[in-house]
């Protein structure tokens, strides 16, 4: 212990830093020179003798003592100095170690027997249960619980089963022995998912894809996963709880707060139009007031099982009610699938292409219509795709001109294409008509698509057709497609002599034959673009059995396919965005209880007209933009929280990140 300074006389003070200290010391006569640096005393006098005349002094120091011949009071003759001048008080010790050398030798031993008790622990089975640094999270203790206990670090720590020499080198240095990395051992459990090959790139998105979002592309570099998800802080642990200030160090746009500096949402959550061609502003004004039904949101946009997202409910809950008498009446006459057209047989035979053995009732002017299942059959007849060319998607056979021979030839090579096809079906049946749907589609069709499109199609139907119609004794029953359709409640196949038509009665709403042909009429290849136009052009119609595409949008997907929207938005089948909301917590508060407390209709917008185009960003939102103000009033660090990853997601399925367009849109969207 460091003495006082009051307790020091002349000359004296402390060496702690030295090694050695005088033996003497405990006697309290230390000698003030010490031990010499390798411990030996130096055995000095206690003076230098000075010479007084012709008599030696004692020039002891009065620290020291004081002269000592005037301690000889007594004439023992052991002070003063020799008659040579020489000091006569030699003082002799054994030096001994300091108190910085014993504690330096304590703190050696106790490090050396720790490193002793540290290396007999590693290379010991214990040594995972005491160097763990934490306890696991959950779902990872209990996984790795079924497994080999004793090796379950190295289930996600690379060179846990290497020498611990080389483990301890591989710390210091960063070298670690060839094999999966610890972000590898992650993907062996996560591949399902997030895909293995982009994982660790920048929200695991390809350098191009990510270029589409953002200029400021990562540049190809990797983002382990432990620079995010840290383990080892206990059972309840968040793992996928991340700060907004790990966001930000890799963001060069800096904000300080959600409610401060964050951009405003600008046509998010409407970035593209509804799946289901539903416009809220005339339901809301027109529809549900002549109804006289309330216009309640929550009636079609229902809470989700897990709470966190709306669904819609299903056509027989949401729409039957009011718009199963229009599909009944649409569908009364039964889908047209072959309509013999009424011919000019004098202008035929004038320009040289007379038809033979045609029904006499259709006769006299160029008139009729191609059903569109007709068109489709037909799609590679050069005559249909010229007379198509010329008149549009919208071509009658009211269109021709008599007057016109290139006209009437066409016409001629149309109707012998007809008489062709039902002698083929006569002869083969349904697969003659199979031949052809696989001819113009260019892919063979699977067993659903064929009972689909066909519906089990009678054959002897059409053979009694064919008889009829080309025969000159047949004699038509007089009824009409609706009087024969009435007799088919249950939908199928019938035949109007009347109409000189093969017809069939759709079940109702969702029929399957019609939402096969509907598909293939929109997803034929650009080389029968006409035919496609004008079959969708007809389908589309409002009067149009089952009135499909009045309500189920059309458009052309990321793959560059068209496809018809059979089925609401659904969250769950959506790829992962950047963005997400969750609507479980926002609905309880009493003040969003009310969707147009967000969602607020813009009763000036005209979005019907938008869906004649397969753009699915190509429209008019029914709704205000969103304004981030509405969210911020929550929002707030003291409040419901404004971390970053409250609302956006870090890992992002790469098609909607190539697509940032197409993001997760919100229920008006829906």
């Amino acid at each position: 212990m460091r003495r006082l300074f009051e307790d020091f006389a002349g000359g004296e003070y402390d060496r702690p830093n030295q090694r050695w200290v005088c033996g003497l010391a405990d006697e309290g006569c230390a000698c003030p020179f010490g031990p010499t640096p390798k411990g030996a005393c130096p055995e000095l006098a206690e003076c230098q003798p000075v010479k007084q005349g012709d008599r030696w002094r004692c020039n002891r120091p009065a620290t020291r003592g004081g002269p000592c011949d005037l301690d000889d009071q007594h004439g023992a003759g052991d002070a003063g100095p020799t008659p040579d001048g020489k000091c006569c008080r030699v003082n002799k010790c054994a030096p001994r170690a300091s108190l910085r050398v014993h504690r330096g030798r304590i703190a050696w031993g106790a490090a050396l027997l720790a490193a002793g008790l540290l290396a007999m622990l590693i290379a010991s089975p214990l040594r995972t249960e005491v160097l763990a640094p934490g306890p696991l999270t959950q779902p990872h203790a209990q996984l790795l619980a079924r497994g080999d206990w004793a090796g379950r670090c190295a289930a996600c720590h690379v060179d846990q089963d290497r020498p611990m020499l080389l483990m301890a080198v591989g710390a210091l240095t960063g070298a670690h022995a060839e094999g999966p990395s610890q972000s590898d051992l992650c993907m062996k459990c996560h591949e399902q998912q997030i895909p293995t090959g982009s994982a660790l790139l920048a929200h695991s998105l390809p350098e191009k894809t990510l270029a589409l979002v953002s200029g400021q592309a990562a540049g190809g570099l990797t983002v382990e996963c432990s620079a995010c998800h840290r383990e080892h802080h206990g059972a309840m642990f968040d793992l996928t709880a991340i700060s907004s200030g790990r966001c930000q160090s890799c963001h060069q746009q800096q904000y300080d707060s959600f409610a401060g500096s964050h951009p405003d949402f600008g046509a998010w959550p409407y970035e593209r139009r509804t799946r289901i061609a539903f416009d809220h502003v005339s339901h809301q004004s027109k529809h549900h007031v002549e109804s006289k039904q309330a216009f309640d949101c929550r009636a079609c946009h229902l809470e989700s099982p897990d709470g966190h997202t709306l669904v819609l409910a299903d056509y027989q809950a949401a729409c039957a009610s009011c718009h199963d008498s229009g599909i009944a009446a649409s569908s009364g006459a039964g889908l047209p699938m072959v309509s013999l057209l009424s011919l000019d047989l004098d202008a035929m035979a004038d320009h040289g292409v007379p038809v033979d053995n045609w029904p006499e009732q259709a006769t006299g002017d160029f008139d009729g219509d191609l059903p569109a299942a007709l068109k489709l059959l037909l799609a590679d007849n050069p005559a249909l795709g010229s007379l198509l060319q010329k008149y549009g998607p919208g071509f009658s056979f009211f269109d021709i001109d008599p007057d016109s021979a290139e006209d009437v030839r066409h016409a001629a090579a149309v109707v012998d294409a007809i008489k062709q096809l039902l002698t083929r079906v006569d002869a083969e049946g349904q697969q003659a008509l199979i031949d052809r749907i696989e001819t113009i589609s260019g892919r063979p069709l699977t067993a659903d698509q064929r009972v689909t499109l066909l519906a089990g199609l009678p054959v002897d139907l059409v053979d009694r057709a064919r008889r009829d119609w080309f025969s000159q004794a047949a004699e038509s029953s007089g009824a009409t497609p609706s009087e024969e359709a009435a007799k088919l409640p249950a939908g199928g196949w019938f035949v109007s002599d009347l109409a000189l038509s093969l017809n069939y009665r759709p079940q109702g709403h969702a029929d399957p034959l019609l939402t096969g042909w509907i598909e293939l009429a929109v997803s034929l290849g650009d080389d029968h673009r006409l035919v496609r136009e004008a079959a969708r052009a007809e389908l589309a119609r409002p009067e149009s059995p089952g009135q499909c595409l009045t309500c189920h949008s059309v458009e052309r997907n990321p793959a560059g396919g068209v496809v018809v929207n059979w089925a609401p938005y659904d969250a769950s089948q959506q790829p992962r965005g950047f963005t997400r909301f969750n609507h479980g917590p926002h609905v309880t508060v009493s003040e969003l209880s009310d969707c147009t407390a967000c969602h607020q209709l813009d009763e000036s917008a005209n979005s019907s007209a938008a869906y004649a185009s397969s753009n699915p960003q190509d429209f008019v939102s029914h709704f205000r933009p969103m304004s981030k103000a509405t969210c911020a009033a929550c929002h707030q660090p003291h409040a419901a929280g404004d971390n970053c990853a409250q609302c956006h997601n870090y890992h992002v399925d790469p098609l909607a990140g190539g697509l940032p367009t197409l993001a997760e849109p919100a229920v008006g969207q829906r």
